[in-house]
């Protein structure tokens, strides 16, 4: 799909109750941020914990959810 991809970047978002991680994915590099590392002992991978570094209902929190939403806006203007 990254071949279809119209826009420089795709962002992807995964919340665990409020805390929340943000993935991203350049169209350029065609590599993930935040990629779970390939685990040959285990069938399903396990993400980390410290990803989920975003709190929505703390001011930085707000504040980041608020930044990736205006960056996506410019993005598709």
């Amino acid at each position: 799909l990254l071949d279809r991809l119209l826009i420089p970047k795709l962002y992807g978002v995964s919340m665990m109750g409020t805390c929340f991680a943000i993935y991203e994915c350049t169209k350029e590099t065609k590599q993930l941020t935040l990629g779970i590392e390939y685990d040959p002992d285990y069938m399903t991978d396990i993400a980390p914990a410290d990803c989920w570094t975003y709190e929505l209902l703390e001011r930085a929190g707000e504040a980041k959810m608020k930044e990736l939403v205006a960056s996506i806006k410019v993005m598709c203007a």
